[in-house]
């Protein structure tokens, strides 16, 4: 059997064996009018198989250009744009594109938080920096809940953001939340999951806050038949 292991390596594997083979037929005709039209043909199925090519600007010089690799630049046809040569497209392909290599010390929140804090300790005011900071700590306290990381999240926020900033953000969660302007204060002491004594209240259908039935709408269905 003939195996895809066994054959010629794809100069562009993303076209497909059927694209390459064309493209190698093309070479193989003499007469240059219809080797030109042959490979224009090519162009033609290249954008009908793969019209995600159309997103791109001068998406046609692509596809020429592409072509032109894909026949190891052997390719002598009346061509629309000017076609690349080897030496061209080696050195177009070579662009190393750098990495960041910033050393991240929590990966659960990633850089965003550890670039946020770093903004609020070179803020220029102490009610800046608290504020910054106490934004960053809603957030990092939402990602822990998504995690599914319930028990002592103020409290390991609040250790985090000093390990984070070598100690130079030294602030307990509640004076964090103080430091919020008074429209985020009052959404987050009023949801319905907030601690208090150390722990974490939860509230359900038909409680309020105090723990007692809520009065007015609310019903009884059990017994009742449902569909």
């Amino acid at each position: 059997m003939d195996y895809n292991t066994s054959r010629e390596r794809l100069v562009m594997p993303e076209y497909g064996r059927n694209i390459q083979q064309m493209v190698d037929y093309a070479l193989t005709i003499e007469d240059r009018d219809e080797r030109t039209q042959c490979v224009a043909t090519i162009a033609n199925v290249m954008l009908n198989c793969f019209p995600q090519l159309k997103n791109d600007a001068n998406y046609t010089q692509k596809v020429w250009d592409h072509i032109a690799m894909m026949s190891g630049f052997r390719l002598d046809v009346d061509s629309p744009y000017p076609l690349p040569q080897r030496q061209e497209a080696t050195t177009a392909t070579q662009t190393h594109i750098p990495y960041p290599m910033t050393r991240i010390k929590f990966r659960s929140y990633g850089i965003l938080v550890q670039n946020m804090l770093l903004s609020a300790v070179n803020a220029d005011t102490e009610e800046d920096r608290m504020a910054t900071a106490a934004l960053t700590a809603l957030f990092m306290k939402r990602i822990l809940l998504q995690n599914g990381k319930d028990s002592n999240i103020e409290e390991r926020v609040a250790n985090d953001i000093a390990e984070l900033t070598d100690g130079q953000l030294r602030y307990s969660f509640d004076e964090l939340m103080d430091a919020l302007p008074d429209e985020r204060q009052q959404r987050h002491w009023d949801r319905p999951n907030y601690q208090q004594n150390g722990r974490t209240r939860r509230f359900h259908f038909g409680q309020n806050r105090q723990g007692g039935k809520q009065q007015g709408n609310y019903r009884n269905n059990k017994g009742k038949k449902r569909y």
